[in-house]
């Protein structure tokens, strides 16, 4: 594993900042939705094109010589991982309809969309796009057949027609309710969160999950408007912010209903052991989960809070999974670098934060590591190397020619570590009382 090293330092002088941060900027407009820039638009699709035709040729290549076990998807897996580590994280702009044409009932053509991101993009993720960006691949041979699986994967919420199938209101928004049915029906995935090869009781939580008030909560006001609302022109902008605050449900998706959705999950007590006031990882259960899988953070939202206030208020409904990452096993050497493990605290009103590399220290190390777009870090902290170790800080390097991305970014971290991670000395995922374990989704693309 010790390319994930290698490829983390070559790929921190190649990502672009100035990319990633341009994605439409309405910080002083009083207009209700955001402005997007057509021509970084239409590089960013260009940029993933050619980064998805350079996968999909390197992927072609090992399926020839290799069978089409677990073991072989494993290694397709982990051959599409390596040129996304470090990709920051972007949580807006991340997925939209760009102005892919859809079919409207009398039979036209519109290409204006409520967000008119890009559909696809690689220069950065979020948790959900990484992993659909991720399963779009491991079911396609060439672009062609990307951009029709890269569909299968995010849309289907409100089972439209594949003519209007490219509509916000049908894109997967609900891991729990839309994205894991649908994928399922493609015979994508398996939820074989129940069928673990070990004596663990699973568990199960139930969301009423209203998509309609959640839709409605997108544009409750001003800001959440330009939060939402992302287009091209202000034409557009203003049709669209028409579109979401009249009856867009019911308009576009009438098929798309409240649901109460029940889903499974792997306690979280299971996967660690306790020694004192202390957690560690359970490695003996965690090196025999299946993988390649998908796991789910899987939350109560009676419990879940966001910035002071219940989840169910600020985005208008339920909702059970809040966070999702690819699960894939790796073996290291003693003394190779397992991951760069970050630590952040707050002292005298400022954040900090430590980067500390974790090495095996053993004979060998297997680890069953977690890949996923984070963002569990102070938003704009810039990671890069200096001469004395990788840092986490909010102040770019003092040579201008050193590279550098952000520290919310797609990493790699053994599953174990995840769950006993520290942040500001507590336990933030075990001490959490709304966060009560995972859900496993298992890959099981032909």
């Amino acid at each position: 594993m010790k390319f994930f090293k290698i490829l983390l330092r070559v790929l921190l002088g190649f990502i672009s900042l100035q990319v990633w941060a341009s994605n439409g900027n309405n910080h002083f407009s009083t207009k209700p939705f955001t402005l997007l820039d057509e021509k970084k638009h239409e590089a960013t699709v260009e940029q993933a094109n050619e980064d998805i035709t350079a996968i999909l040729l390197k992927l072609n290549e090992l399926r020839k010589t290799t069978a089409k076990g677990d073991a072989e998807k494993e290694q397709e897996l982990l051959l599409i991982l390596q040129p996304f580590l470090s990709r920051p994280y972007l949580a807006l702009g991340a997925q939209g309809e760009s102005n892919w044409p859809v079919r409207t009932k009398d039979g036209s053509i519109e290409r204006e969309h409520i967000q008119q991101d890009p559909v696809y993009r690689t220069d950065a993720f979020n948790c959900a796009t990484l992993v659909e960006t991720g399963l779009a691949l491991m079911n396609s041979s060439s672009l062609s057949e990307f951009k029709k699986s890269i569909v299968n994967v995010e849309y289907g919420a409100a089972q439209l027609p594949e003519s209007e199938a490219l509509r916000y209101c049908n894109r997967n928004n609900f891991t729990s309710k839309d994205l894991n049915p649908v994928n399922q029906q493609h015979h994508y995935i398996q939820d074989i969160t129940t069928q673990m090869p070990f004596p663990i009781t699973t568990q199960t939580v139930s969301a009423w999950i209203d998509p309609e008030k959640w839709f409605l909560h997108l544009g409750k006001d001003l800001r959440s408007l330009q939060k939402n609302v992302r287009v091209f022109s202000d034409e557009t902008g203003t049709d669209m912010v028409r579109r979401l605050r009249e009856q867009y449900i019911q308009t576009y998706c009438p098929a798309l209903k409240a649901k109460n959705v029940t889903m499974s999950y792997i306690p979280k007590q299971a996967f660690v052991l306790k020694e004192g006031n202390q957690y560690i990882p359970n490695q003996a259960l965690l090196q025999k989960i299946p993988t390649p899988a998908i796991a789910e953070i899987v939350r109560d939202d009676d419990y879940w809070y966001s910035e002071g206030q219940l989840i169910q208020q600020k985005i208008g409904t339920g909702i059970i999974v809040s966070h999702l990452g690819f699960l894939y096993q790796a073996h290291f050497k003693q003394g190779e670098e397992i991951y760069q493990k970050i630590t952040c605290e707050k002292n005298r009103r400022q954040r900090i934060c430590n980067v500390q590399p974790v090495v095996c220290e053993t004979a060998s190390c297997d680890r069953l590591m977690f890949s996923h777009a984070t963002d569990a870090y102070p938003n704009q902290f810039l990671y890069y190397k200096t001469t004395k170790g990788w840092v986490c800080r909010p102040e770019k390097p003092a040579q201008a020619t050193t590279p550098y991305t952000f520290c919310n970014r797609v990493v790699a971290v053994p599953l174990g570590e995840y769950v006993t991670q520290q942040q500001n000395k507590q336990y933030s995922f075990m001490d959490n009382p709304s966060i009560l374990g995972i859900n496993v989704q298992k890959i099981i693309t032909p």
